[in-house]
């Protein structure tokens, strides 16, 4: 009963502010058209609608409500917090009573016009992809009397968990936005959420940098190990769509490889790089793979004898003897200069290299 009252008072349309008692701020601001009006009236109806049926902890799901530009400059806790508030309040009928009783067009902004009883109001929308969204995380929550941006010059700021969150909400996010969205989340160390993200993920590169995020939130390194993709033209598409993020979970991988300790990152690496253009991913390898041979010089002779690539077609091989031939202060050259002596396979394979070594040495 309380969900088909709400809607029929949100449905009403007055064209005369009058007939709600005093004016309100935005009453003599440009009139929306109906067309616009009923868009916002029903995106606030909807907002109320998921907030009714919404779970404990559950508020961040209210994201996709929102524009862009205001959830890069809301903290999470404040969204969670005011977000938390509305939703009891909706559950409870505190907002049975609100009315919207029109729209207004000031600028680039649409405002819903609302009375409750504590006083008229407005509500602030702009124009996405998908539609109307709201501009003001406190009047959607409930603030109807806040002093407004009516002229829409909010800009975005340069990185937010919650809109990183927002665009991995979106369906129509693409797989590059998502990438770039789980890179955001990389820095906010929230691992609970970003794990939930995580295993709904399918496609490849956000999957990974979901998994790289849940790493530097506190998680382990192996499962994006395990999910960066190595395919070359999977490698190839992300370097060209955007190498700085191509190159922070490149990096990110040769440092798991470098700090797990184990065999698997390390043989990631090395399938990778054989698998990358040289025309371009390939050059990203260079150097990390020089500093992650210093620090593992063991596993990158194992993850070679597992890789089984001959010298001539192996890029990690060519990178290492062409770097470190003759620099003693390396710990990869005292490595396998001294494995050499040994006679396991990577002590046969220890033993090509320091030859390979050498060849370059000679004058």
């Amino acid at each position: 009963m309380r969900e088909s009252v709400l809607a029929i008072i949100l449905g009403l349309l007055t064209t005369a502010t009058g007939s709600w008692g005093c004016s309100g701020k935005y009453d003599n601001a440009p009139e929306a058209s109906r067309v616009e009006f009923e868009a916002i009236r029903e995106r606030y109806q909807a907002l109320i609608d998921e907030a009714r049926k919404a779970g404990d902890g559950r508020e961040l799901d209210l994201l996709h409500h929102f524009g862009q530009a205001v959830l890069s400059r809301t903290e999470t806790k404040t969204f969670e917090k005011l977000a938390a508030r509305f939703v009891a309040n909706v559950k409870t009928g505190k907002l049975d009573e609100i009315e919207a009783y029109g729209g207004r067009a000031p600028g680039k902004v649409r405002l819903l016009l609302v009375s409750t009883d504590g006083g008229k109001g407005a509500i602030p929308f702009v124009k996405g992809a998908d539609g109307w969204k709201l501009d003001d995380v406190e009047a959607a929550f409930g603030k109807y009397d806040k002093d407004l941006d009516i002229m829409g010059t909010v800009r975005a700021s340069a990185s937010s968990e919650l809109a990183a969150l927002a665009s991995l909400q979106d369906p129509q996010a693409s797989s590059l936005d998502r990438v770039q969205a789980a890179l955001e989340l990389a820095e906010a160390g929230n691992r609970r959420t970003t794990e939930k993200y995580a295993s709904g993920e399918k496609s490849p590169w956000p999957r990974a940098a979901l998994l790289y995020a849940v790493w530097k939130s506190g998680g382990t390194c192996e499962p994006f190990a395990q999910a960066f993709p190595i395919e070359g033209d999977e490698q190839q598409r992300m370097y060209d769509d955007d190498t700085k993020a191509y190159r922070a979970l490149l990096r990110g991988l040769i440092e798991c490889a470098s700090s797990s300790g184990k065999l698997p990152p390390v043989l990631r690496v090395y399938l990778g790089c054989h698998a990358a253009a040289e025309s371009g991913p390939r050059s990203e390898y260079v150097d990390p793979v020089v500093k992650m041979a210093d620090a593992r010089p063991e596993l990158v002779l194992e993850a070679s004898v597992k890789a089984r690539i001959a010298y001539e077609k192996d890029p990690v091989a060519n990178i290492l003897v062409g770097a470190l031939h003759g620099e003693g202060e390396s710990p990869f050259y005292q490595f396998v200069n001294r494995h050499a002596r040994g006679r396991s396979r990577t002590a046969r394979l220890a033993r090509l290299w320091v030859a390979k070594m050498a060849e370059r040495e000679k004058p």
